[in-house]
This record gives structure tokens, C-alpha cells and sequence, in this order.
């Protein structure tokens, strides 16, 4: 979080209102002269549904992130393997770093034990995330605390579907039923039943869905709409520090 003051007026990169409210319950800025920003942006020409590749192979899951047991992961796995006994035909990308300096790191042992299981693949990390998005058909993100999650909103500007856990964060970007679906967090059975619910859909009802998430991209999270929402508040912060030159 990082805030700009001139005079009395803030600009605020916040990624979710609790950090607003803090600054304001601390009495560290009146909430009359804080501007909330929608993240840094995401590149639609870089992020386009027109990059998606059709295949004919098992309905793929995607989770892109840091590797850690607060992200849901646990939860993830337990979910896959209850859907796989079920008999759906679905398989699970792990994408991202192993992040051994946290303390809620999974191991690179786990990750390729995981990767063992013939319905987990572990990608690892890289730098062509929109590569990744173009092969599945569904992003997953079922951690515990977020602050503006990067992940959903790049997989809403190429077009998938969403299902992630209902927190501050997440459910600033998912609105339940209509670009994606919300579930109960650290509850794989919850987890479970939102994958299966995604997985059951018609295709034309997932192609509706990520057609909604690609439009709140647009209107709220696009770098055109955080570039414009920047430079008006730096605008008025500019005016209050000069106002002659407003």
C-alpha cells in the first residue's frame, strides 16, 4: 500500500477496503480525501481471448501463483481427488514459484509428488502466463486472504471462468454466478462442489461466463481505466497543491 500526500488530499493503491479502513480508523487520513484505485491495470491486447487454443483433451483447471498452503492448495488437491473419483475427466496446472522463504511454503517434494498423480501436472514458473491461460478452460484460486488477485483478473481479460473462495479480494472481482463462482474457504468440499458445478456446465454457459468476466476487465481493472483513474486523482491532488494552477 502506498499513499501520495499533498496538502490534505491521498492517493491510495489499496487492494482491498480493510486497508482503507485502517488508514482511517487510525486517524491517519480522513476517508474524504482517500482515493481508491482499481490495482495496476491489466493489458487487454496481451491478455485477449482470441489467444485461446480449443483442445480435445480432459477439462483443465488451472491454479497460477506462489506455491503456498494459504493460497488453498491443500484444499485444491483434496478437490481434485474427490472429483477424479467421481469419475470426471479433469485435470489440474499448477503454475508458479515454490516460495521457500514462506512460512506457509509447500515444498518442491510435495509439488512433484503431486505432480506424480496423473490428473496433477506442477508447470513451475514463467514469464508467458497468457500462454498457459490460452490451454485451460477454468482458473482456480481458493486462498485464504487476497488482496486484488492479478491471477483472476487475467484469466477474466482472455474469457475463463473463475472459481475461487469467498474473501475480500476475490469477491471484489467475482460476482457469484455470473463471471465465475464463490465457495466457502479452507473447505475442500465446498471447493470440490464449485470445480464440479464449472465442470457440469454446458459449454455456451462457461462461454457466457468468461464473456462476463472479459466485460468487468474492461469496464473496472484494463490499464486505460487505472491510467485515467490515476491521473484524475493526481489531478486534484495537483489542483489543492496549486490551485491557481488547477
Amino acid at each position: 500500500m502506498r499513499a501520495f500526500g499533498a496538502g490534505h488530499d491521498f492517493i491510495v493503491r489499496l487492494l482491498h477496503n480493510r486497508a482503507l479502513s485502517r488508514l482511517v480508523d487510525n486517524r491517519l487520513v480522513p476517508r474524504a480525501r482517500l482515493t481508491l484505485l482499481p490495482g495496476s491495470g491489466v493489458d487487454l491486447q496481451r491478455f485477449n481471448p482470441s489467444l485461446r487454443q480449443p483442445h480435445g483433451n480432459s477439462f483443465r483447471f488451472l491454479y497460477a501463483g506462489r506455491m503456498l498452503a494459504d493460497k488453498g492448495l491443500h484444499e485444491l488437491i483434496a478437490a481434485m481427488r474427490q472429483l477424479h473419483s467421481q469419475g470426471h475427466d479433469a485435470v489440474l496446472w499448477l503454475c508458479g514459484f515454490a516460495d521457500v522463504s514462506n512460512v506457509s511454503a509447500i515444498t518442491t517434494a510435495q509439488l512433484q509428488a503431486w505432480g506424480e498423480e496423473r490428473f496433477i501436472e506442477w508447470l513451475g514458473p514463467t514469464d508467458v502466463i497468457e500462454q498457459v491461460l490460452a490451454q485451460v478452460d477454468c482458473v482456480v484460486l481458493p486462498s485464504y486472504r487476497e488482496g486484488l488477485p492479478r491471477s483472476l483478473l487475467e484469466a477474466g481479460a482472455m474469457g475463463l471462468p473463475v472459481v475461487a473462495t469467498d474473501v475480500p479480494g476475490c469477491r471484489h472481482v467475482v460476482q457469484h454466478g455470473v463471471n465465475g463462482l464463490l465457495c466457502e474457504v479452507r473447505d475442500a468440499v465446498a471447493l470440490e462442489r464449485a470445480m464440479g458445478a464449472v465442470l457440469a456446465m454446458a459449454p455456451e454457459e462457461r462461454v457466457v461466463m468468461g464473456a462476463a468476466g472479459r466485460r468487468v476487465v474492461e469496464e473496472t481493472f484494463s490499464e486505460d481505466v487505472v491510467v485515467e483513474a490515476t491521473l484524475g486523482a493526481v489531478r486534484r491532488v495537483a489542483a489543492v497543491a496549486a490551485p491557481g494552477l488547477g
